[in-house]
């Protein structure tokens, strides 16, 4: 059971830099694994994450979706070939009330929606701009 929640540690953190394999969109999301907090961990498609997606943009790995009592928080690397000033003015569109904040030539765009807490991260990768997505819902408020 150890080395199990381990190998998901490892696949989560790969997934999130985007050094895991890109899988098909057309896979079924994984059956649930409990990690240590009592959450489950479950492989998604990015649409699941619940924040619009860059049009065009691919998806660099699954996107991982975790629930606990009460909580939940949902995660994508997505990366698009366009200019990462493009991808900023797109998500703020999208993002109305988002907060803005320019750092090391990246842009994070935060938000609370509802219970939600919402956050975008757009950074210039090369010949490529890369955008994590996440999303965390505490209908508690917390």
């Amino acid at each position: 059971m150890r080395a199990e929640l381990g190998l998901v540690g490892v696949a989560a953190v790969l997934a999130l830099i985007g050094l895991a394999q890109p899988r098909p969109e057309a896979q079924p999301a994984s059956p649930a694994v409990p990690v240590a907090d009592r959450s489950v961990l479950l492989d998604v498609p990015p649409a699941e994450v619940g924040l619009p997606l860059y049009p065009g943009a691919s998806a660099r790995a699954r996107a991982t979706l975790r629930r606990g009592a009460g909580w939940s928080m949902a995660d994508a690397v997505l990366s698009t070939p366009d200019a990462s000033g493009k991808v900023a003015a797109w998500y703020a569109r999208q993002m109305p009330g988002a907060r803005r904040v320019d750092s090391d030539g990246g842009v994070l765009l935060t938000r609370r929606a509802g219970t939600a807490h919402e956050t975008v991260r757009i950074d210039p990768a090369g010949d490529a701009t890369r955008i994590i997505l996440q999303r965390r819902d505490e209908p508690g408020g917390r």
